[in-house]
């Protein structure tokens, strides 16, 4: 097994639906990273009793994208508590 840690996630911008049809290169490079991958995992530190702005931004590019269909995907979500 093989696993790509994606230390660029600072690098998207904002999630804004009105750029999908022409995303910015770090957009597309993200999606082409995860669209490679057999599967995903997702790992975030809790952050008010969820997960991190930076976090969630980079799933908002993932929900239209269509490398993400059908793809496992696990989550891991740290709490102190």
């Amino acid at each position: 097994m093989r696993i790509t840690v994606l230390p660029s996630l600072a690098d998207l911008p904002l999630f804004n639906p009105d750029l999908e049809p022409s995303p910015s290169s770090a957009v597309q490079s993200f999606r082409a990273t995860v669209g490679a991958a057999n599967g995903l995992i997702v790992a975030s530190p809790e952050y008010a009793h969820g997960i991190s702005g930076v976090m969630k931004n980079a799933l908002d590019w993932l929900v239209s994208f269509e490398g993400t269909v059908g793809k496992p995907v696990a989550l891991v979500n740290t709490s102190p508590r």
